[in-house]
């Protein structure tokens, strides 16, 4: 479900609801400088608006450059995680918005990585790419698909072989 900001929700890929991502992007950060420890704000950009339509990858970027623009500590504060299966999920995907947008950081969430029809191996191969920029890792075991509105099993119960990016792993929950 899309997160809410003041009863609206907050999807980053839909230029109608830019203004409350605008709002609420600087509500975080505001927030942020009030806790010494915060490393920074994992952020999604969201695959569907109540229509149930997916969001489109031009539309995602047109609003990324925006925040960016507006807001040069994004590419500090923020980490974009990956989500499935439309935007910003794909490996060419993701390495394509961290070159264009010259990201410093991301998130990886290995279920959604998995759930986008992609394996470990694949995964590795990215983070191989991306040895230059921080990675905060969202460790989720996941079967391929979605059961039950989850897309994570318990550990070791799914397809992700930990084994093959523990080396890489090294921030994350």
């Amino acid at each position: 479900q899309p997160v809410c900001y003041k009863g609206k929700e907050i999807i980053l890929g839909s230029e109608k609801d830019f203004k409350t991502v605008d709002a609420a992007t600087k509500a975080l950060f505001e927030l942020m400088e009030g806790f010494d420890n915060c490393l920074g704000i994992v952020m999604q950009p969201i695959m569907t608006v109540k229509s149930g339509e997916f969001v489109s990858t031009k539309e995602f970027k047109a609003n990324l450059k925006k925040l960016i623009e507006k807001y040069p500590e994004f590419l500090d504060k923020v980490f974009l995680e990956n989500v499935f299966p439309k935007v910003y999920s794909k490996a060419s995907e993701i390495e394509d918005i961290v070159n264009e947008f010259k990201l410093k950081q991301i998130a990886i969430d290995t279920a959604h990585f998995t759930n986008s029809n992609q394996n470990t191996h694949q995964l590795k191969q990215l983070l191989e790419k991306l040895d230059k920029i921080k990675i905060y890792f969202h460790i989720a075991d996941s079967i391929g698909k979605v059961v039950n509105d989850d897309d994570c099993v318990n550990l070791g119960k799914g397809k992700v072989d930990f084994d093959l990016i523990k080396d890489f792993i090294i921030f994350g929950i």
